[in-house]
């Protein structure tokens, strides 16, 4: 998601980029297969595979 964001201009991809830190206290929140607005949970992952993974990030010149 970052190189299609950042090398292709893919904005799609932002959605990939901007999860919750912290896979294990995301809110996996699907009524009929749609996320509804509680939905925390990182795409493309199904509930309880995010657990243990973590995305951090620097802020810009740290």
């Amino acid at each position: 998601a970052y190189f299609n964001y950042h090398l292709k201009g893919d904005a799609s991809m932002l959605d990939y980029l901007d999860v919750h830190p912290d896979g294990a206290t995301a809110t996996y929140s699907v009524k009929n297969g749609v996320p509804d607005d509680a939905h925390t949970y990182w795409p493309g992952f199904e509930e309880g595979s995010a657990v243990g993974l973590k995305l951090e990030k620097l802020a810009r010149g740290e």
